[in-house]
């Protein structure tokens, strides 16, 4: 299963494990929320589908699942 997600703002892959969602019903990462990035992994922006399985994509849906 995978805790991977796209920021709704800004478009970064993020995970719910080094980043809790504190806004209920956006996805927001951990730059968006804090202001700095975790140095978990590098910060990148999500691509599409290829980037692999993401919480708020479904089916390799571009657009956010909540729409």
């Amino acid at each position: 299963m995978t805790t991977n997600f796209v920021c709704d703002n800004c478009g970064n892959i993020d995970s719910i494990t080094a980043t809790h969602q504190v806004v209920a019903g956006a996805w927001c990462c951990h730059r968006c929320i804090h202001g700095s990035w975790h140095g978990y992994f590098s910060e990148e922006k999500y691509s599409g589908p290829q980037d692999g399985p993401m919480l708020n994509r479904v089916d390799g849906d571009e657009e956010p699942s909540f729409s």
